[in-house]
């Protein structure tokens, strides 16, 4: 202990025990601040960390949240047919060939009849029902049988010029006056004139001056005049249209039947050319 005492006291060792103690407090002091950086960064992740932690966990809840639809907003979700079309104005277009026809049918036409075109109609609806021969006794002209009844139309617009209300034929007199039964003849619009005999009935429109329409009903076939005992059948004939009453031409002057075949068909072929050359 009396060394130690004397160590302690000798000046020459002074200084060197104050640098040393220096220097363990500023190790001391460094470690410290080194220690406290650790922790603060240590701290931060950490905070970090769970700071992500817990937006992952809201991130579901708040897209739930979001995600769940109630019956107020559904309607908004709708796809409505307005909202369709600009998108289906952007689809290709189809070929002309191959664009569905969505016209409405012609004037006077039968539905499953095939009775009229825009021009000319097959002159008894519905034309299914209907048979006709490729001659005609010693005149131009057809015959057209159908069920009794059924509808005598038009076969082009025009006006009535001669009619027969009156069914007046004999066997005794057999005038050609009287051999039509119920009859009506029209001027076309078109230059020819239709003449139809044997009606059972006629329209009370049927009146001489009063114009027709394309496929308008006219009357009912029938078996009025000298058809009396042959069936049920409308007389057709087309002819020049000279003035009323010229019985043996307005009878028949050209043969109809390939004009019936083609409006049978919806095809609107015209006789008019027929009659540009002849006169009365």
């Amino acid at each position: 202990m009396e060394e130690g005492q004397q160590f302690d006291q000798d000046p020459s060792n002074a200084p060197r025990s104050r640098e040393l103690t220096r220097l363990a407090v500023l190790s001391g002091l460094i470690i410290a601040v080194l220690l406290a950086a650790l922790g603060y960064s240590w701290g931060v992740n950490n905070r970090s960390d769970t700071a992500s932690v817990q937006e992952g966990s809201e991130k579901p809840e708040k897209t739930l949240r979001t995600s769940s639809t109630s019956p107020a907003s559904l309607p908004t979700a709708t796809t409505t047919p307005t909202s369709l079309a600009p998108e289906s104005s952007n689809a290709p277009a189809l070929p002309a060939s191959e664009v569905p026809d969505t016209t409405a049918p012609p004037v006077g036409s039968s539905q499953g009849g095939q009775t009229a075109t825009a021009d000319y109609a097959f002159p008894i609806s519905p034309s299914t029902s209907a048979q006709y021969g490729r001659s005609h006794h010693d005149y131009p002209a057809a015959d057209i049988f159908a069920t009794c009844g059924t509808d005598v139309v038009a076969p082009h617009a025009g006006v009535i010029q001669d009619v027969s209300y009156l069914d007046s034929w004999s066997s005794k007199s057999n005038t050609a006056e009287s051999r039509g039964g119920l009859s009506f003849s029209i001027v076309g619009d078109d230059g020819v004139r239709y003449y139809g005999s044997h009606l059972r009935e006629l329209d009370p429109v049927v009146q001489t001056g009063n114009h027709v329409s394309t496929g308008q009903r006219i009357g009912a076939v029938g078996d009025t005049g000298n058809a009396a005992g042959t069936g049920c059948h409308l007389h057709f004939g087309i002819s020049t249209p000279c003035g009323p009453g010229d019985v043996l031409r307005r009878r028949g002057e050209f043969w109809p039947q390939l004009y019936l075949d083609a409006w049978r068909n919806l095809d609107p072929k015209s006789p008019s050319s027929l009659t540009v050359s002849q006169a009365c």
